[in-house]
């Protein structure tokens, strides 16, 4: 039996976290103050452990959003990507929030296709239907850019936008991505030394998706004084530094390190292609290039998946959103303290060697593991024996 938990507002049992760890789960935070996106993302979240159906017949998010505290007459707008790999049986669902799911004016929807066609509707939310609009397409959507406007003529709690949609054939495999923390655990104590990583796997069948600009939003809780912290957003990267182990293979991790207190975090990933994104032909059978890793070519550690010879497939624009999970801290967290080191670093080159000079080059880490910010300095010694190159002797000038 494998548990999924939902914890719902700040009185939610401490324990949930730990019953979802033991069975081998995953759990999911709402905050008393969150819109229906959150409650959306953590069912969806929790279908992961489903019975398994063919690529062809599993619905994907294709977007998300939500809008709160939204006012009378100020429209609120966005976009979706319908790309070739989707397009059948989509789905598009507005949900409504406001005293009781009873309002008392209709909402204005606009929803233009890429070949410019308008399609308008009024939809005045009631008790009955819960406070959601569901328009679902007949047809094949139009491959390209959908834009969407909703005027609402009354002030209204909150609006929630979500498309969904199949593969474009059955047969056709949809670009799918699935979002994750990396701890070991779901309960974290922020005074030893922990590394947490929010991982995102974006794929097409079996072959990963390269060159996709993926982002995690990181919902943190309030402060002491009951303050909400705002989102953070973290840009993962498949660049085999990091987080990320292996370069090209269509997983995008960053390590999290802005812990601002005690209390739970929930995570979600977007995604989001165009002329640069493409699939890595050259990652066959599940396994990346070298199928046959050796000290000269590990499968780690900076290792390139795409091979010399492998084709690139172009996607073209495309966005999907996948739900992570939460996890809990159990300290309180002082902000003062620095406890996070720099990061390792893990592509270390020499990419030139004159009479006088040696000239090297790796990724820069960051202050706190692979965080944006720069680490204070860089120390590098060398030796003419590497095994003097140790952590017990490196600071001793005897060897160094």
């Amino acid at each position: 039996v494998r548990v999924v938990t939902i914890a719902l507002g700040l009185d939610a049992d401490p324990e949930l976290e730990q019953l979802a760890i033991k069975t081998g789960g995953k759990s999911f935070y709402i905050d008393d103050s969150s819109g229906p996106g959150n409650i959306n993302d953590a069912f969806s979240g929790s279908q992961t452990y489903q019975p398994g159906d063919v690529l062809g017949n599993t619905n994907t998010v294709v977007h998300q959003k939500d809008f709160n505290d939204v006012k009378d007459g100020k429209p609120v707008q966005g976009f979706y990507d319908i790309d070739a790999s989707i397009g059948r049986d989509v789905t598009y669902q507005v949900e409504v929030k406001t005293k009781n799911n009873n309002c008392k004016k209709p909402l204005s929807i606009i929803l233009i296709a890429p070949d410019q066609t308008i399609t308008t509707e009024n939809y005045q939310c009631t008790p009955a239907d819960f406070g959601v609009y569901r328009h679902q397409f007949t047809d094949l959507a139009l491959e390209g850019r959908w834009i969407y406007k909703l005027t609402p003529q009354e002030n209204l709690d909150s609006i929630s936008v979500k498309v969904e949609s199949k593969s474009r054939k059955e047969s056709t495999e949809p670009i799918m991505t699935k979002c994750w923390i990396a701890t070991g655990a779901q309960e974290i104590d922020t005074s030893v030394k922990v590394k947490l990583a929010v991982v995102a796997q974006v794929t097409q069948g079996t072959k990963p998706v390269i060159g996709a600009k993926v982002v995690a939003e990181v919902e943190r809780p309030a402060d002491m004084d009951g303050n909400p912290y705002p989102p953070m957003t973290l840009e993962l990267a498949d660049n085999g530094s990091g987080a990320d182990k292996i370069k090209n293979d269509g997983t995008y991790a960053r390590y999290f390190a802005q812990f601002t207190g005690k209390g739970r975090y929930s995570v979600k990933c977007q995604v989001a292609g165009d002329e640069n994104t493409g699939v890595n032909g050259g990652f066959t059978g599940g396994r990346v290039y070298p199928q046959i890793p050796d000290p000269h070519s590990p499968l780690c550690c900076g290792s390139n998946a795409l091979s010399p010879d492998a084709t690139v497939s172009k996607t073209g624009n495309f966005t999907r959103q996948a739900a992570g999970g939460g996890f809990q801290v159990t300290n309180d967290v002082d902000l003062s303290v620095d406890n996070i080191p720099p990061g390792q670093v893990t592509d270390l080159r020499v990419v030139e060697i004159t009479l006088q000079t040696i000239t090297v080059e790796f990724t820069a880490p960051g202050n706190n593991l692979d965080s944006a910010d720069a680490a204070a300095e860089y120390i590098i010694k060398y030796s003419s024996t590497a095994g003097n190159l140790t952590g017990g002797n490196f600071d001793l000038t005897d060897f160094n």
